[in-house]
């Protein structure tokens, strides 16, 4: 009733033609899926990547503003405000960054806080420019001593 076919050879029974083309239609169903699949998780694993790499290059450009912002308070190129300042962080090369400067009264060391103590204080906090101000949106945050010189 059944034979076995015996390979390329001969001629395989009528029925078994047909069949095998659609278990080799079926095999690259099956490859195209799976190509699929790890196309996809490659996508997905190489945009995770490249989003942790812009994270971290803003967080760099975020460092370097807030440094530069704290030094010149330091140097007396920035004056202490008693306001909240906003600006942006173009001249360290950041664009896309703006920042906020504020006067944090320090206690001079008697616990009276006044706008003249000795050990003021002030907070650099940077903002992507598209997001400034969005307390949520902030990178990064720098609190340090107004002066490294005692007053």
């Amino acid at each position: 009733m059944f034979r076995r076919w015996r390979g390329w050879h001969t001629s395989p029974p009528p029925g078994l033609r047909a069949s095998q083309r659609g278990m080799a239609l079926i095999e690259v169903l099956v490859a195209l899926l799976l190509l699929t699949v790890v196309a996809t998780a490659f996508l997905a694993a190489m945009a995770g990547f490249r989003q942790g790499s812009v994270r971290s290059d803003l967080l760099q450009g975020a460092v370097t503003c807030a440094s530069y912002v704290v030094e010149r308070v330091r140097g007396g190129l920035t004056p202490i405000p008693d306001q909240p300042v906003d600006g942006n962080c173009d001249a360290v090369g950041w664009p896309n960054l703006s920042y906020r400067l504020v006067a944090m009264p320090g206690d001079g060391g008697e616990g009276a806080a006044t706008p003249n103590s000795t050990w003021r204080a002030i907070s650099v906090t940077v903002f992507p420019s598209s997001e400034h101000g969005i307390a949520s949106a902030a990178i990064y945050e720098l609190t340090t001593a107004a002066s490294v010189t005692l007053h």
